[in-house]
């Protein structure tokens, strides 16, 4: 689903956008926590475990999620509210609106 024009601040919403986001041109401190996140995943020794023991596929889904869910609680954590507007994503605090990802539409 393509979240359009909208601002949001609920944890559903923030995981679609980060979704529809995943390809798009992300600005540097977007792009960090979402490094962070993966190092975080890769590096654990529980998470990498359980996965081992599942079909390949299902694994790389489940890491998907995990960051995924993971990359939204630290900008949520950062930001007040979100919004999409002319396919950019923007992070919102104390009313500032900062560019965390683009999508470059051709």
């Amino acid at each position: 689903m393509f979240i359009r024009n909208n601002s949001f601040s609920d944890f559903e919403t923030l995981l679609e956008a980060i979704y529809d986001f995943d390809l798009g041109e992300h600005e540097l401190k977007f792009k960090s926590i979402i490094e962070s996140v993966s190092n975080d995943i890769d590096t654990n020794a529980e998470i990498q475990e359980y996965v081992k023991g599942m079909d390949a596929e299902d694994g790389l889904e489940l890491l998907d999620d995990i960051r995924l869910e993971q990359v939204a609680k630290r900008l949520e954590a950062m930001y007040d509210s979100f919004e999409i507007y002319s396919a950019c994503f923007y992070g919102i605090k104390n009313e500032q609106k900062e560019l965390l990802s683009e999508l470059i539409l051709q």
